[in-house]
């Protein structure tokens, strides 16, 4: 079953890649025309937000030349997004324990109760649900996502809660538990907005999830309705 919901997700990917590569070349434009040492950090973490459709090496350069401009200039929000799309890099090339090595220290310098650093706690949170979800370690790691979504859903933090959401769902789908994955793929959509740019990336994935679910049972109707609408946000 993960195997099956992998090859949608490569294939979402894929179009993802197409799609974006004149905007990936405006933000490359971009960090190559600043000059002045924040407005090129600045440049670079917005390059390197693109992280799914950006090639693993260029990933992985851009990560590094971020990590040193934040470093410069003693950024540590930067500093650790910049880490995060290293990680990202080496999920990338299945290298699960240098990707631990670098989210967990990091993700330990931030509580979600601080306002100020509460966008790069959750963000450095979901990453670590990818890397769980890469060992398939799911029962061990869904207290973590729990604890997260409570926060989440305290904080009005919609996106996140979201995303925990469909892990949740995504995890259940692996684990074989197909009725209440699509139950946590329901409550993720009532989180989002389906004409709002903000959800793509979380829709994107619950679409999909939903779309695998429902052709593992051989409801065909449903699972192209979900994946085609998967495939139409990735345009």
């Amino acid at each position: 079953m993960k195997f099956s919901l992998f090859i949608v997700l490569l294939v979402l990917v894929a179009c993802c890649s197409f799609g974006q590569t004149p905007k990936i070349a405006a933000l490359k434009h971009a960090v190559n025309l600043a000059t002045d040492g924040p407005d090129k950090l600045k440049a670079t973490l917005n390059l390197l937000e693109e992280y799914d459709t950006l090639p693993e090496d260029t990933l992985w350069n851009y990560a590094l030349k971020a990590k040193a401009l934040a470093s410069q200039q003693k950024n540590g929000q930067s500093y650790s997004l910049a880490a995060l799309a290293q990680a990202r890099a080496y999920l990338r090339w299945d290298n699960i324990d240098s990707a631990r090595a670098i989210v967990e220290p990091e993700l330990a310098k931030y509580k979600a109760e601080d306002p100020a650093t509460r966008a790069v706690y959750f963000e450095l949170a979901q990453a670590r649900f990818g890397i769980i979800g890469n060992n398939s370690n799911y029962k061990e790691g869904m207290r973590f996502v729990y604890d997260v979504m409570r926060k989440a859903e305290y904080y009005k933090d919609s996106t996140a809660v979201a995303n925990c959401m469909n892990t949740l769902a995504a995890w259940n789908y692996d684990m074989d538990n197909l009725a209440e994955s699509r139950t946590w793929d329901y409550k993720a959509l009532s989180y989002t907005k389906p004409g709002d740019p903000h959800f793509y990336d979380e829709l994107i994935g619950i679409y999909s999830t939903i779309g695998d679910n429902y052709r593992w049972i051989k409801n065909v109707d449903s699972a192209e309705y979900f994946i085609t609408r998967a495939l139409d946000l990735t345009k």
